[in-house]
């Protein structure tokens, strides 16, 4: 009788503890649920010069605006004019976007968010114009990127490519050619939660 006693309390106990088990993993998928990104958010950080070309972004604190984000069809839409218009189609067609985003006067027609094997997630931001002065291959990279590697709490750092050459895959994936260094590095970036309008 004693023993039977012990086993039931025993296996109460085991069902208790699994219960509190279940409610722990629970609610760790909860917190990493609630900082899945959803638009508007402000990515602010610092941003250094390192030396490739003169950044039209100044050193020092910074912030962005991401009012949407970009979907993969949104940039499949635009593979076809990079076929055939090549670089200076594939601006205007940029321009002719709703900004996704913007730094001050600077726009970003493009804004993907894709996560990454560690958990966390990689932004690239596309601008339909350099962010740079820099002058070598002008005539091919007259696109600005931005790419920024966050963690799962989106906490990371990034750069600014002044120059770059922007190619679409078959499916849908971009494709940054840079020229020379980063303009900017970007550290300590976070990202903040917008109230929508």
């Amino acid at each position: 009788m004693a023993s039977y006693c012990f086993q039931k309390k025993f296996s109460v106990f085991f069902l208790l503890i699994s219960l509190l088990f279940c409610l722990a993993i629970m609610a760790r998928q909860d917190q990493h649920a609630k900082k899945e990104l959803t638009a508007p958010f402000r990515i602010e950080g610092i941003a250094q010069n390192n030396g490739g070309g003169w950044p039209f972004w100044k050193a020092g604190f910074f912030h962005i605006i991401v009012n949407r984000l970009s979907t993969r069809n949104d940039v499949l839409a635009l593979r076809d004019v990079v076929a055939a218009e090549g670089q200076k189609g594939l601006s205007k067609a940029l321009k002719k976007l709703t900004p996704a985003g913007h730094i001050g006067t600077t726009h970003f027609a493009i804004v993907r968010c894709l996560q990454t094997a560690d958990g966390g997630k990689m932004l690239l931001l596309i601008s339909p114009e350099k962010m740079c002065r820099a002058s070598i291959n002008e005539k091919v990279h007259i696109l600005g990127a931005v790419q920024i590697n966050l963690d799962a709490e989106n906490k990371g750092e990034g750069a600014v490519a002044g120059s770059v050459k922007v190619n679409i895959s078959p499916a849908g994936d971009l494709k940054i050619e840079a020229v020379g260094a980063p303009s900017l590095l970007l550290k300590d970036v976070t990202v903040k939660p917008l109230k929508k309008k």
